[in-house]
């Protein structure tokens, strides 16, 4: 054989064993994907509950809710957190989805919570539900807090359009997938996980009055989350004879009763004789809190603001509602309202839109929340019946005074 006719027939074999191997590896190819195919099939038709359960949290980390969660700081505003416009259900999603990357303990507190670090380095604040809904607190903020309360909270200071509420939420976690892999040596540390494989905690309040042990099946933990605020959060303090409580503003309710502060019109005019309240923004946010405490029965309100850049007050914000609904009943939740006889005109009427729909619009705005019912029908009544109250009180003031000097802008 020639030269030349050897390098074509080398040739023809290269050409050959090419079309070979491309043809041996489409059928490799093509095999796979029906393999694969025909797996997801079978997982599609017989799949274990924890292996879905698995198969939701992968889908939920694949999805990136930190763009979501940007948005939040950039809506704060001197008139609140957030507008009616925002898209406030996109945000709830990513704040009861979005990927925990690290819990710790939040110590020197009255009560049981943790810091909760989310995808893009957002923070937020964690409650776990520690006691039945059917167990109502004895007494007023003392013991255990209600997390649902501070979705109620949240949900009535949006029905009166004063979007001055951090955005909150209910979040349900597993321990063993969402917190165990992230959480801080000291969380870890006070954690007993059971036989049954249920998770354990041990804690003891801050001014060590009383330790309590709480217990979650299998590790299913339900509680409140609500966003925290990256900005210099501060609170009005007030001249006291005791020191404690001149965090609370001077309508407080935890103030008024425990130093009998006089309970006529007088002391309505003496505080609002003093700074920051000569200035009606402030002072119109006094009466703001009072109205969402008696709707509430909270007794642990303090006037809180956010600061700017200047450090100078810059946007009023209402927190902690964990101790709502207690048994004291008492209308000095609204002496605010009754004895300076004013209101914001914008709140006044969310309250008449409310009027004969408080539930319904309740229930709507909370129907897909993880502690969905956020209230129980004895809680709805008490709340219809101090809506009823409160707007008794204002006519009144109309009444005395006459709309026009009672309504505020």
């Amino acid at each position: 054989m020639s030269l030349k006719k050897c390098f074509r027939h080398c040739f023809c074999c290269q050409k050959r064993l090419y079309f070979m191997f491309v043809a041996l590896t489409s059928l490799v190819l093509v095999s796979f994907y029906m393999m694969v195919n025909n797996e997801k099939t079978l997982r599609s038709t017989n799949v274990p509950p924890w292996i879905k359960r698995l198969s939701l949290i992968e889908n939920i980390e694949n999805k990136n809710y930190s763009s979501s969660l940007d948005q939040l700081d950039t809506w704060i505003s001197p008139d609140g957190l957030f507008s009616p416009k925002c898209n406030l259900s996109e945000v709830t999603e990513a704040l009861r989805n979005a990927k925990i990357h690290g819990v710790e303990l939040l110590k020197l507190q009255t009560s049981y919570k943790w810091q909760i670090i989310l995808e893009g380095g957002h923070r937020a604040v964690y409650k776990p539900m520690l006691l039945p809904k059917v167990k109502r607190p004895e007494a007023c903020n003392v013991g255990c807090e209600h997390p649902e309360y501070e979705v109620a909270a949240f949900t009535v200071n949006r029905l009166l359009d004063l979007n001055n509420m951090p955005l909150t939420t209910g979040r349900k976690v597993i321990w063993s997938i969402d917190i165990a892999p992230v959480a801080s040596q000291d969380l870890l540390d006070s954690v007993n996980i059971t036989e049954d494989g249920d998770v354990c905690f041990e804690w003891t309040c801050l001014h060590k009055t009383f330790s309590t042990r709480f217990c979650f099946d299998n590790g299913e933990i339900l509680g409140s989350l609500v966003y925290w605020l990256e900005r210099p959060v501060k609170t009005f303090k007030s001249k006291h004879h005791n020191s404690y409580y001149h965090d609370y503003h001077p309508y407080s309710p935890n103030k008024i009763f425990r130093s009998k502060l006089p309970g006529d019109q007088s002391f309505c005019k003496e505080f609002r004789d003093k700074p920051p309240y000569t200035d009606d923004k402030w002072f119109l946010h006094v009466i703001d809190m009072a109205v969402v405490d008696y709707f509430m029965n909270n007794f642990d309100q303090k006037h809180t603001y956010i600061a700017g850049d200047d450090g100078q007050p810059y946007a009023n914000i209402m927190l902690d509602f964990g101790h709502s609904f207690c048994q004291a009943k008492d209308i000095l939740l609204g002496a605010a309202v009754y004895q300076c006889c004013k209101i914001r005109n914008q709140t006044y009427e969310a309250l008449v839109r409310l009027s004969g729909s408080l539930r319904t619009k309740f229930e709507e705005l909370t129907a897909g929340d993880p502690l969905f019912p956020i209230l129980l029908d004895v809680q709805f009544s008490e709340m219809e019946q101090r809506f009823k109250q409160l707007m008794t009180l204002i006519k009144f003031c109309f009444l005395f005074h006459g709309m026009e000097d009672v309504i505020m802008d």
